[in-house]
């Protein structure tokens, strides 16, 4: 869920089961009307085509939420897709990484930094036994959901390179 401190709003996408599959569903909650009405959603629909929900990054310059989710059922693919949060319009797909037959998504993290327009994904597989695990370092801009850089990372050392992560040096002077 993302949440927007100035307008005081929530929008979550919560998954429901049906049966053998399950659905999706957008929801945009009003926080202005607690105590005010009963029913706080002022949004409500179902999201075609969503699988699994990974990650929601809200940019409050844009008004965006990029969403990362689970694509298919047997080939799974991790994709990127702009939501805008007033409408629940779906936008500007694309494919941020693919996850060979056999294995599965364990875990999605995402990073935004505000001043480079940059998030950091970080991604974990595994295959089914859980014996092999693959952890993806994945930079992406936020506003085109251009893939700047993609790489394999054994430890926090192969993500030293981002700038989230580097520190200023402080002088003795």
């Amino acid at each position: 869920s993302v949440f927007n401190p100035d307008e005081n709003w929530i929008v979550e996408i919560r998954i429901v089961s049906a049966g053998q599959h399950y659905d999706a569903y957008y929801m945009k909650m009003d926080l202005n009307l607690v105590g005010k009405k009963q029913d706080i959603v002022t949004q409500f629909q179902k999201l075609p085509e969503f699988v699994e929900p990974y990650t929601m990054t809200y940019d409050i310059k844009t008004k965006l939420v990029l969403v990362t989710w689970k694509h298919g059922t047997i080939f799974t693919d991790t994709m990127m897709i702009y939501i805008n949060p007033y409408t629940g319009k779906l936008q500007n797909e694309a494919s941020l990484l693919k996850t060979p037959f056999g294995w599965f998504v364990q875990s999605v993290q995402a990073l935004f930094d505000e001043s480079t327009r940059q998030i950091l994904f970080l991604i974990q597989q595994s295959d089914l036994q859980q014996i092999q695990i693959t952890v993806w370092a994945i930079t992406v801009e936020f506003d085109t959901m251009k893939i700047i850089e993609k790489k394999q990372v054994n430890a926090l050392a192969g993500l030293q390179t981002w700038t989230f992560f580097k520190t200023e040096k402080k002088s003795n002077s």
